[in-house]
């Protein structure tokens, strides 16, 4: 089960939290082995709601669930660097998915993903804010198969150069994170791909990402995504 969940908390301002001191928040929430990766959880940056501050957690597994709930409860004390805040109730789901929802695909051919967050790949600390299909599908096949319960996708990397870009609309971002400086991609891209098997798989991945997030440093709140196919929504079993 993917869920997401909001934690309200009083007393911080969520204009003042530092996405370094957001991570820190989130491992004492949800993490169970710092250095792991990738991740089977991530995190939102802490948004304003009516005037209070709101963070809001994915969990891609029971026991990312658990961890949560084991330890966020109402009254909890909570520290953004200097800032000390309330945990007002405990996590409130606010999205869920079975993994058994994914075999299902949209028989979408096209997908409009709208990239909330700075969204950034790479290795070590050489990074790009070019979410082109490849590095899109490598990020995304690891996730999934690092918290998918049963099954791994496999895919000849040659088939991602079956999924093209056709419309942009954005820019890149400049963010200093853990030491380093970060480039990642904010706003819109297009993605078509004409391929049945790679546009079925693209499609999970992508459902995948809106709980996920994509590429690196989905633990300090980049790569949040929201995917919106193009093409008419016509059920088949992909299993």
């Amino acid at each position: 089960m993917l869920s997401r969940w909001a934690i309200p908390i009083a007393g911080i301002d969520p204009a003042g939290v530092k996405l370094d001191h957001l991570h820190a928040v989130a491992c004492r929430w949800v993490d169970d082995e710092h250095w792991r990766s990738p991740k089977d959880w991530s995190v939102r940056p802490m948004r304003s709601v009516d005037g209070m501050g709101v963070v809001e957690v994915a969990t891609l597994t029971h026991a990312a669930r658990d961890r949560l709930l084991g330890r966020v409860s109402a009254g909890s004390e909570v520290r953004f660097g200097g800032s000390r805040g309330t945990v007002l109730t405990d996590p409130h789901p606010v999205a869920s998915a079975d993994w058994t929802e994914f075999t299902t695909q949209t028989a979408a051919a096209s997908w409009d993903v709208h990239f909330l967050t700075p969204t950034a790949f790479g290795n070590g600390s050489r990074f790009s804010p070019w979410p082109d299909p490849f590095a899109m599908g490598r990020s995304l096949i690891q996730r999934w198969n690092a918290v998918h319960p049963e099954g791994a996708i496999e895919i000849d990397p040659a088939g991602w150069s079956k999924v093209w870009v056709s419309d942009v609309d954005g820019c890149s971002e400049v963010l200093h994170l853990a030491g380093l400086t970060v480039s990642g991609y904010l706003g819109r891209i297009r993605y078509v791909c004409t391929d049945p098997g790679v546009a079925g798989v693209f499609d999970r991945l992508l459902r995948l990402a809106e709980y996920a997030g994509v590429g690196r440093y989905t633990a300090r709140g980049l790569g949040t995504v929201a995917m919106v196919p193009l093409s008419p929504s016509v059920g088949q079993s992909v299993a």
